[in-house]
């Protein structure tokens, strides 16, 4: 073997290597949009668009390695990389957040998530009380009361969330509107706290101990979801009657989940 043959021999599997490696690093990094019913879907142009408590998963497919994924703005869309095969987001107040995958060769992706408010609708279907007093005449006569001044019978809640958290927010009963212009309100898992501009709150807490399982249909799965919630007038109406102990009106409610 020649000198030539020699040093070609000792150089050609490490050409090979580096041209190699030279083109996983320039391998592209590829997203598709999961969608459940159609499956997979090219993102086009960069960019979803989806809307406050919602998000979607975001298949990554070539580059090098393990992924890394980020977010530009945290409190808009959080990110997080699943089984090093898709990236999972999350909407958690409407504006812009990019999101980025990167590899371990530093391929990298962008994808830019649109966030727009997202409006629910909650109706009001049923309306109780209860009232707790000593006196059986005064009990009746302010269950009386309240059912014939009821605002809140038919109503139906329009919550504009803005973020995960909360938004503005309408309530009619009928074609009257209960509340004002410029009214907020907060979102919890234990009931719905509404401010008015003037500051006055309301606060709608929810109660199992109030639920009637005779008159609420078992929720099924995509179906409607059913709940109560309660507001304590204890105080507004011991005003009138010193002796009331509890005075309790309580919301039946429903939605579509989504």
């Amino acid at each position: 073997m020649n000198l030539y043959k020699y040093i070609l021999s000792i150089l050609f599997p490490v050409v090979l290597s580096v041209l190699t490696f030279s083109c996983k690093e320039e391998a592209g990094i590829e997203l598709f949009q999961n969608l459940d019913i159609v499956g997979e879907v090219p993102i086009q142009e960069g960019s979803l668009r989806c809307t406050v408590l919602h998000g979607g998963t975001i298949n990554v497919y070539g580059g090098v390695g393990k992924y890394d994924v980020f977010s530009s703005d945290e409190e808009t869309v959080q990110v997080e990389m699943v089984e090093n095969r898709y990236m999972r987001f999350y909407a958690l107040k409407s504006g812009q957040a990019t999101l980025t995958v990167m590899d371990d060769a530093h391929n990298a992706s962008e994808i830019c998530i649109s966030v727009e408010p997202y409006l629910r609708n909650i109706w009001l279907y049923e309306v109780g009380y209860q009232v707790t007093a000593d006196d059986k005449e005064l009990q009746t006569c302010i269950e009386e009361e309240l059912a014939v001044s009821e605002t809140w019978r038919d109503a139906r809640l329009q919550l504009l969330f803005d973020t995960s958290e909360g938004g503005s927010c309408q309530i009619y009963s009928g074609n009257s509107a209960l509340t004002d212009e410029g009214t907020r309100f907060t979102w919890t898992p234990e009931g719905v706290s509404v401010i008015s501009p003037e500051g006055n709150e309301l606060y709608l807490s929810r109660s199992e101990d109030f639920l009637l399982p005779e008159n609420i249909r078992k929720s099924r799965a995509l179906g409607p979801v059913h709940g109560a919630w309660e507001m304590d007038l204890t105080e507004e109406f011991r005003t009138k009657y010193p002796s009331v102990k509890s005075v309790r009106k309580i919301l039946f409610y429903t939605y579509s989940a989504d």
